[in-house]
């Protein structure tokens, strides 16, 4: 298991696609036979069908006739000028017609951008195009967003967080040789390798680097590179007292006479736009019956860490349409030398769990060493600042659940302190349970900090460990040996309804909101 050997993670990044909180859950509904992803596809695809209701071509829509399309079986909305109608995708929706009717008959890039802001919808809603926004009443949207937004920075015109003070905004210098050329990131705010994302384009001109300020907001620098680098070569990325330094390898030897220009767009944000990098997939390998292990290497020219217990999004072409799955990055378990540690670009791990009757995991499953895959800058919302009051973190997984765990007990046996950590894992047969040598090998390593319950639902004749489902009874008596519930966290990860049904019976033990995190 040497390919899976990666660097530990621990930065929160910005806000999330993917709904991750404390208490908070994606809502998910169960689809009727014949509305897959796959049956949309399908209809989508259908020249031979009408997905506008007005016979194709393109509208100019009024914001009066826009608010007029606001019943289920007539609904228009807008997403950046577009109006796309809804009605023929209402029983299509994961998240039920419900969720999708608060974008009737409205804007609904704001509720879109908060919950979808990765899904591509000008292929997944193509043949659902009216037209386009228009009319004098139009500005009045613009303006009630704009009084709706936070402060704007006076240099950018970006949005602000009024929790980032003047003082913590980063700032930049330069220095250079004839060879290199640096680009030093500082700020009062605490910077890490999990928070700096950076990039360059496929020319070598144009740099882009992201400091992850907290949980709602980033620092985006825009810079035209005086000349350029070899992008080829990729980045060193050092981070160290705070400051961030880039060094890239100048095309041509010769000492610039400025670094370059800021270009727009440089300042504060409150949303970042979800970017796809063209990644290698470096070694495959299967863990269990219907679960692979995909190592995937970042381009040479694109840099970042995914900190702990947060995603990337993965995004695959299935038949014209472009389509994404978001996937916790895992953190393997065995102890290994540092990887990255000269600052180089560093693999992801991404434990993927084949559906044979799935749509895009039956993609992922046929790629193997030497393809490709989209892989998109990290997302999530998981704090470890969470972790800091703490003396046992209690974590309860079933299946692919146990994702985020991996990286959630690396991080805390990796630190200094004594904290334990006690994982409650449900599978339905012996044959499903992830990852179990490298926990078996962690708890063997762990001087007992880490501790591991199994528990399966149909087990076979041979198992002699706990069995049946999960339910409250096994949950109380999981938890029950912390003493000081004061100082436990839980996390939970598992299936929409898993997620819910543990969350009740922690509010019957008597725990609040701020005492778990629901990865959903």
């Amino acid at each position: 298991m040497s390919f899976l050997n990666v660097p530990k993670a621990g930065f929160p990044a910005s806000g999330s696609p993917q709904k991750l909180g404390q208490g908070s859950l994606s809502k998910k509904v169960q689809l009727d036979k014949g509305y897959s992803l796959h049956d949309w596809i399908v209809l989508h695809n259908d020249r031979s069908k009408d997905l506008t209701s007005v016979g194709g071509g393109f509208k100019r829509v009024s914001v009066a006739e826009l608010q007029q399309h606001n019943q289920i079986e007539n609904a228009w909305t807008a997403i950046r000028g577009k109006v796309y109608n809804l009605a023929p995708y209402m029983r299509y929706h994961p998240g039920g017609a419900d969720e999708l009717m608060r974008a009737a008959g409205r804007d609904g890039t704001q509720l879109f951008d908060q919950y979808h802001a990765w899904v591509n919808i000008e292929t997944m809603m193509e043949r659902c195009v009216v037209g386009f926004l228009v009319g004098d009443d139009l500005s009045a949207i613009r303006e009630r967003r704009k009084a709706q937004s936070k402060p704007a920075d006076p240099q950018s015109g970006a949005a602000i967080d009024p929790a980032i003070g003047q003082g913590q905004k980063p700032r930049f210098d330069w220095y250079q040789s004839a060879q290199v050329v640096n680009i030093v990131f500082m700020s009062q705010y605490d910077l890490h390798e999990d928070n700096i994302i950076a990039s360059l384009d496929s020319s070598g001109s144009l740099l882009e680097v992201v400091a992850v300020l907290g949980p709602a907001s980033s620092y985006v620098f825009k810079i035209r590179l005086h000349d350029k680098v070899i992008a080829s070569q990729g980045m060193k990325v050092l981070v160290k007292n705070g400051k961030a330094q880039i060094t890239m390898v100048k095309a041509q030897e010769a000492r610039w006479p400025k670094y370059g220009e800021l270009l727009p767009g440089n300042g504060v944000v409150t949303s970042r736009e979800v970017k796809f990098h063209e990644c290698s997939i470096v070694a495959v390998q299967k863990i269990t019956h219907d679960t692979n292990i995909y190592r995937v290497r970042l381009p040479s020219a694109v840099h970042f860490k995914v900190p702990v217990g947060h995603h990337v999004i993965v995004k695959v072409n299935v038949e014209g349409m472009d389509l994404t799955n978001p996937y916790t990055v895992v953190q393997s378990l065995v102890p290994s030398s540092p990887s990255g540690a000269d600052g180089c670009a560093v693999d992801i791990l991404l434990m993927v769990k084949i559906y044979p009757k799935g749509v895009v995991t039956p993609h992922i499953g046929k790629l193997s060493a030497g393809d490709t895959l989209r892989v998109s800058d990290p997302q999530g919302s998981f704090d470890t600042a969470s972790l800091e009051n703490t003396e046992h973190v209690a974590l309860i997984a079933m299946g692919t659940g146990i994702t985020p765990m991996t990286s959630v007990i690396s991080h805390v046996l990796s630190s200094s302190t004594e904290r334990k950590v006690h994982l409650l894992f449900s599978n339905k047969t012996e044959s499903d349970i992830m990852w179990r040598e490298e926990l078996d090998q962690a708890v063997c390593t762990s001087s007992g900090r880490l501790s591991v319950q199994h528990t399966l639902s149909e087990p076979g004749d041979s198992w002699t460990g706990d069995k049946g489902r999960l339910c409250l009874m096994k949950v109380q008596q999981f938890l029950d040996p912390i003493v000081n519930k004061e100082k436990l966290l839980v996390c939970v990860c598992g299936s929409p309804s898993f997620n819910v049904s543990v969350k009740r019976w922690l509010a019957e033990l008597g725990f609040t909101a701020g005492q778990y995190h629901i990865f959903s």
